[in-house]
């Protein structure tokens, strides 16, 4: 029987590209809804109040969805690793994992390909593509210092916090084995 192993949690902090990515976008929308508020819901024109209106829930919807499925941080248990967010959590089966490994570049200007993503409002989600991994999924609140899983389903680059990068890449090689597919 194999030995039971507790879940671990690893976070995902904001770099500095992230944060003043999210501050200047945060800056731009807050400019836009005082513009949309100032001026398109205080006029007498009906249409121009209905388009405000659009306008602000488009807003609101934009910054709610990036906030909700944003990254914060990652769960490390017997059988899965969580990509852990406000919106519940992405479970990768410990089972589909073939290899992990460090990159240290930055990867979070890797241009975004189809079904796409974000990149810098409230953390770097979704489907890149770069030289050096190719097609990849990438989760994380940080553009560089990546651990890299090899999947069934392609690389995944997980974004950790400086100081928790080995000890993730070390949990989840644990919980896989030295030849992977855990």
């Amino acid at each position: 029987m194999a030995p039971q192993v507790s879940a671990d949690l690893f976070g995902s902090t904001p770099d500095a590209f992230v944060a003043g990515l999210t501050a200047v976008l945060l800056a731009i929308f807050a400019a836009l809804g005082w513009v949309v508020f100032r001026y398109m819901l205080g006029s007498p024109w009906a249409p121009l109040q209905i388009s405000g209106v659009f306008m602000l829930l488009v807003m609101v919807g934009i910054l709610g969805y990036s906030w909700a499925t944003s990254p914060n941080g990652f769960r490390v248990d017997r059988s899965n690793l969580a990509i852990l967010r406000p919106a519940g959590a992405i479970e990768i089966p410990l089972r589909s994992i073939h290899g992990v490994r460090l990159v240290d570049g930055m990867l979070g200007l890797s241009m975004k390909t189809w079904p796409g993503g974000n990149s810098g409002l409230f953390g770097i989600y979704g489907t890149f593509t770069n030289k050096e991994l190719g097609k990849f999924q990438m989760y994380g609140r940080r553009g560089s210092g990546a651990v890299v899983i090899d999947t069934d389903q392609g690389p995944i680059a997980l974004m950790p916090s400086p100081d928790q990068r080995q000890r993730l890449a070390q949990a989840i090689q644990q919980r896989i084995g030295p030849a992977g597919k855990g």
